[in-house]
């Protein structure tokens, strides 16, 4: 069961929170891919566009939901209003892309974004160990 969350995760675009308060690479805000998972996946070691790798608490970073909760989003949630169903587009649009650094950025740009659009990874994981404990009961992501 871990196994299979420890694949999900490995490839995967993530971004170090941005108002993480101890990060000793002095990383916050930006995206990398992450490369390992450690400690009963409770870390991720992330590599950045510059090569450079660190071990984070997987709490700590955050990634994009997939496609198709972002657009649950749009259609639950019309409040939200145009702008932000347009800038969920564009996220979209950029992700697909593989274009991960400026759509993560733009996830974080308001609270309704970060909300609509992103998760921190030790969230994203509960949710694929509830998924593969109960199949019938969550559809696959």
């Amino acid at each position: 069961m871990k196994k299979k969350t420890k694949n999900e995760l490995i490839g995967r675009a993530i971004q170090v929170h941005p108002e993480l308060t101890t990060d000793p690479q002095s990383r916050q805000g930006e995206a990398g891919i992450v490369i390992e998972m450690k400690k009963n996946n409770e870390v991720a070691n992330v590599e950045f566009k510059d090569g450079g790798r660190a071990d984070y608490e997987t709490d700590g970073l955050l990634m994009l939901y997939p496609k198709d909760i972002m657009l649950q989003g749009i259609i639950s949630n019309p409040e939200i209003g145009v702008t932000n169903q347009k800038l969920i587009l564009k996220i979209q649009k950029l992700a697909d892309k593989r274009q991960y650094d400026e759509a993560l950025k733009l996830a974080i740009t308001n609270d309704t974004m970060q909300f609509h659009c992103t998760t921190n990874v030790d969230h994203w994981m509960d949710i694929l160990r509830e998924q593969s404990r109960n199949p019938r009961r969550t559809r696959k992501l």
